[in-house]
């Protein structure tokens, strides 16, 4: 690709390629020993964040939860539609409502679209749903061995 040839010959045929190469593996190891020093020094101040009273950290994230409703249209649209489901999120809370449930139902409602294809079409899941199934129906499967051994 673009007239080099790998292999090596190109130690001898190209090495300002392969300096090229080592200075930018350099730069990146003194890049990330810097950002990693930064955030060892960054630890406490995040460590902080814990002791933050909790009506002012949720304030913050409701800002920023409302600047990225609006930002992702520049539209106050979506900043009405979080609105109503974090109103219908905290009835749901008061009500004892578990609200996992709702939102996985929300998040693989496109995928799943009333079929349940996409959790047997992949080896690996389907492996693991017929696993599910097994520790589901095992005590019933115990009680059937059992009458059938009478």
């Amino acid at each position: 690709m673009h007239g080099i040839v790998p292999g090596p010959s190109l130690l001898t045929e190209r090495p300002e390629i392969i300096n090229g190469v080592f200075a930018s593996l350099l730069v990146i190891n003194v890049v990330i020993l810097v950002i990693l020093v930064l955030l060892v020094a960054g630890v406490k101040l995040l460590a902080r964040l814990a002791y933050t009273d909790p009506r002012l950290l949720g304030a913050a994230i409701l800002t920023l939860c409302f600047v990225g409703a609006f930002s992702a249209a520049n539209s106050m649209h979506y900043v009405w539609v979080a609105t109503a489901f974090g109103v219908f999120g905290l009835v749901c809370a008061r009500a004892n409502i578990p609200t996992i449930p709702l939102i996985l139902g929300m998040v693989m409602g496109d995928t799943l679209e009333g079929s349940l294809m996409p959790f047997v079409s992949r080896p690996i899941s389907a492996v693991m749903l017929t696993i599910i199934g097994l520790i589901l129906l095992w005590p019933m499967l115990g009680r059937l061995f059992t009458l059938m051994k009478r």
